[in-house]
């Protein structure tokens, strides 16, 4: 079915097109990995300052027809596009935690991330996906293959880390903690 192939033939950026958020060592890993599995596409949602960069090093990397820029899309068309790619790569350089990861956790979609702050730690230990150097394209590239040759499931992971983070189980945790006193 069309959906089954789509789901092994994208993987998505989404975020801001800035530098800090990886989007140039994106371009740069995927053009290095592109003649390997020449029927992936990259689908890019957002937009920013440096679209106009971003397109030119498309071009530049003769990834034209490879790499689709898909500007800001609403959140239903969104989650549709994650649900539906091998993985969401979050190459960024900053140490915060973009909210399209709790929208990949909703999606089960696994994820490449880079090792800026808690991120990398998050997808490493809770088995989301791979984890990649910062401000490296050889990395990134390495992680992507890795991503796209393994079969990662990681709807269990991710339902498990959504009940951890959930307000309810905080605050349940709390009580029985607090309940659970001898004292």
């Amino acid at each position: 079915s069309l959906g089954v192939i789509l789901k092994r033939l994208s993987v998505l950026f989404v975020g801001a097109l800035e530098t800090h958020k990886g989007i140039f060592d994106l371009l740069r890993a995927f053009a290095r990995i592109n003649q390997d599995i020449w029927d992936y596409r990259l689908l890019v949602i957002g937009s920013g300052s440096k679209a106009d960069k971003v397109q030119r090093n498309i071009n530049s990397l003769k990834l034209r027809g490879k790499v689709h820029l898909l500007g800001n899309l609403p959140n239903d068309e969104l989650i549709n596009y994650l649900q539906r790619a091998r993985a969401l790569i979050i190459p960024s350089h900053t140490d915060s935690i973009p909210l399209v990861f709790g929208e990949a956790l909703q999606t089960a979609t696994p994820m490449v991330v880079t090792d800026a702050g808690d991120l990398g730690t998050l997808v490493y230990d809770n088995k989301l996906g791979f984890v990649a150097r910062r401000k490296s394209p050889a990395s990134l590239a390495d992680a992507m293959v890795r991503m796209i040759v393994s079969d990662f499931d990681i709807r269990a992971n991710a339902k498990h880390l959504i009940e951890r983070l959930s307000p309810d189980s905080a605050a349940q945790t709390f009580l029985d903690n607090a309940l659970g006193r001898d004292d």
